[in-house]
């Protein structure tokens, strides 16, 4: 799920043709004020649960203090509702995406395609391919490093000058 957030005017509203005045309210610090668009500096957070459906909205904040308050609010709140429901918290999904990476790098220098150790470990096969890709680039050197060892080994461009 993707978070959306948007800090005032039209960005922030969904219906385009408001007239009506209304208030608006900061959960966090309750500052309210009153007008026909969000107000100008505060943050409308929401979730996008993919698809075509609706975003579904977590808040509206006065300022980035309150959106980071609000922010460790509401993963506490998913901490406590994977807890209540027995599903993996973040930390158990970072180490099994971790396991799977690593058992997939031993199934492909063992001379597997990435499509057959997708298969063998029940995974996509983009999936496995994104995971590996960020954590190699977590270990891996910079872009200008790999570059300058690049034309120091004679590539230019993919080509080789010989």
């Amino acid at each position: 799920m993707a978070l959306v957030m948007s800090s005032g005017g039209l960005a922030a509203t969904r219906g385009g043709h408001q007239e009506s005045e209304r208030s608006f309210f900061c959960r966090i610090c309750q500052r309210a004020e009153r007008g026909v668009w969000v107000p100008a500096g505060w943050y409308l957070l929401e979730r996008a649960p993919g698809g075509k459906g609706r975003h579904i909205r977590l808040g509206l904040y006065c300022s980035v203090a309150c959106l980071v308050r609000a922010g460790e609010m509401l993963e506490a709140g998913a901490a406590e509702h994977a807890a209540r429901m027995d599903l993996p918290t973040e930390e158990d999904r970072r180490r099994e995406r971790a396991r799977v990476t690593d058992i997939a790098q031993t199934l492909l220098s063992g001379g597997l395609t990435i499509r057959q150790a997708a298969e063998s470990l029940n995974v996509e096969t983009f999936t496995l391919k994104t995971w590996r890709r960020k954590r190699a680039s977590r270990s891996a050197r910079p872009r200008w490093w790999r570059a300058r060892r690049g034309r120091q080994a004679g590539w230019v461009r993919g080509s080789v000058i010989r």
